[in-house]
């Protein structure tokens, strides 16, 4: 009945009862909203006294979930995951030449932090290693892995150590000089356009339906855990989110197919890469006041 879109379960089952004796007839009910099959008939099967099987006769049924529809949302659960394990080498492959060639730019042009024991190193390449993995499955590579992402990544990964190093360390401004126009430009665009890719990524997750709570509820429970993180400080332990852990936390989060979130999500992984490569795997915590019994 088009004009009432609840199903009356009586009629479902003198249905069903109807073609109970019909030996090679199978009855489909189809949700004309979703298109979701609500029950399926098998093929007639009889036992050994020729009675059908009640079993097999509504074997498929979902009507207690259209029941349920009107107090639990719809909600696409199944999500499938597809690794293709020569595209996952390919992609730690990457990761680990742009380590290694980062790492002989950083000590043959002396950079910042440019000395790390051999055991440091092969520690941070397993590292860089394993969180490449999670990046694979959940922060998207897996439907990235093209030569244009890895020339951006490749781009910035050689341009940041530049910039990371002329940025200074500390600066102070001065509210009675004038105001430096080009500067401010700058910052405006830069945060309209992060402004824009994140409502975008929102949006996308939103639109396809899936991944809802990894999308909205893990983004949030990760905003506040950070929180906490930051908060935890005291005069024993100082807290230093380091940039190879937020660029790989965002990184987790970038899945909108559009260009402006690919080039964002490889200059993420370029600053992940960088992070891990000069400074290494840090913790994001360190104890202070040692020389006190006490701590």
């Amino acid at each position: 009945d088009d004009d009432d879109d609840t199903l009356d379960l009586v009629d479902v089952d003198r249905t069903f009862e109807a073609f109970r004796s019909s030996p090679n007839v199978s009855v489909t009910l189809v949700d004309k909203n979703s298109g979701n099959v609500l029950a399926k008939t098998k093929n007639t099967i009889h036992n050994v006294d020729g009675d059908t099987d009640e079993q097999a006769l509504c074997a498929n049924s979902k009507i207690p979930e259209l029941i349920l529809s009107p107090i639990i949302p719809e909600y696409h659960s199944h999500i499938a995951i597809k690794i293709k394990p020569m595209e996952l080498c390919v992609w730690l492959l990457f990761l680990t030449i742009s380590y290694l060639a980062l790492r002989t730019m950083v000590v043959s042009k002396n950079m910042r932090h440019n000395f790390k024991y051999t055991a440091v190193e092969m520690q941070d390449i397993f590292e860089l290693g394993l969180r490449g993995i999670v990046l694979y499955v959940i922060g998207n590579i897996g439907e990235r892995v093209s030569v244009k992402f890895f020339l951006w990544i490749a781009w910035f990964v050689f341009f940041y150590p530049f910039v990371f190093q002329i940025c200074p360390t500390t600066f102070t401004i001065d509210s009675e000089s004038k105001f430096d126009w080009t500067l401010i430009s700058i910052s405006v665009f830069v945060g309209a356009s992060n402004f824009y890719i994140v409502l975008d990524n929102f949006k996308y997750v939103w639109r396809i339906q899936k991944w809802w709570i990894y999308g909205y509820f893990a983004f949030f429970c990760v905003v506040l855990y950070h929180i906490a993180l930051i908060r935890s400080a005291n005069h024993d332990i100082a807290i230093h989110v380091h940039h190879h852990h937020w660029a790989f936390v965002l990184s987790l989060f970038i899945h909108s197919p559009k260009d402006s979130s690919l080039v964002l999500h490889a200059l993420l992984v370029a600053v992940f890469i960088h992070g891990i490569a000069v400074f290494g795997c840090e913790n994001l915590f360190d104890y202070k006041n040692l020389e006190n019994a006490t701590v």
